[in-house]
C-alpha cells in the first residue's frame, strides 16, 4: 500500500510542477505584444486578447442559451499559450493555405514534444478541439477569437489607426464574423450598439 501512496505522491508531485509551469507561461502572455510589427496607438497584449476572447465566449453562450464545460472555458482564457514561446502568430498567417496549416500543426507538436515544454501538449490545438469541445463551443470560441480581435482594431480606428496592415485585419475580421454572424444571432448587437 505504501508504494501505491509513494507512486500517487511522486504523480501529485509532477502535475504540480507541471501546472506551476503552465502558470509561468500564462505570465508570460502580458508580455507578448499582439499584432507585432503593427504600429498600434493603444498597447494589446496576448493576456488581454485570451481574457477578452474568454468574456465573449461566455456571454455569448450565455445569450444563445449554450452551456460550455469548464474545460472549454478554461481552454479559452489560456487558448494561446504557446505563443509564450512562439511570440503571437495570426490565425489568417497559421491558415494562410492548407500547407502553411499543415506546417504549423507541425511547428507546434515539436514544440510541445520536446523536452522543455512537454507541459504545454494539453494546449496543441488538434488535441484540444478533438478532446474536449462540442463542435458548436468550438465554433463559438473561433469566432469570439477573430470577434475580440476585430473589437480592438474598432478602438485603434476610432483613435485615429488608419494603417493599411490594420484596416487589412480589421476587414478580414468583419467578413468572418459576417459569415459566422448566423449562427450566433445575438452577437448582433455588440455591432448595432455603437462599438
Amino acid at each position: 500500500m505504501n508504494h501505491f501512496k509513494h507512486v500517487y505522491q511522486d504523480e501529485n508531485h509532477k502535475n504540480m510542477k507541471d501546472e506551476v509551469k503552465v502558470f509561468k507561461h500564462l505570465r508570460t502572455l502580458k508580455n507578448v505584444n499582439r499584432l507585432s510589427g503593427m504600429n498600434l496607438i493603444q498597447t494589446y497584449s496576448v493576456a488581454e486578447h485570451c481574457y477578452y476572447t474568454g468574456l465573449l465566449f461566455e456571454t455569448i453562450a450565455k445569450m444563445e442559451g449554450l452551456i460550455p464545460t469548464m474545460e472549454e472555458i478554461t481552454y479559452v482564457y489560456t487558448h494561446d499559450i504557446l505563443e509564450s514561446v512562439t511570440g503571437d502568430i495570426l490565425r489568417p498567417a497559421k491558415s494562410y493555405t492548407p500547407n502553411t496549416e499543415s506546417h504549423w500543426k507541425e511547428i507546434e507538436k515539436e514544440i510541445v514534444n520536446g523536452n522543455d515544454y512537454t507541459h504545454l501538449k494539453e494546449f496543441e490545438e488538434e488535441t484540444v478541439k478533438i478532446k474536449s469541445f462540442s463542435p458548436i463551443s468550438w465554433e463559438l470560441f473561433m469566432y469570439c477569437d477573430v470577434l475580440e480581435l476585430w473589437l480592438f482594431c474598432e478602438e485603434e480606428d476610432r483613435l485615429g489607426n488608419r494603417t493599411k496592415q490594420l484596416q487589412t485585419v480589421r476587414q478580414n475580421c468583419l467578413m468572418y464574423i459576417r459569415d459566422e454572424m448566423e449562427n450566433f444571432p445575438s452577437s448582433e448587437g455588440i455591432f448595432t450598439s455603437g462599438y
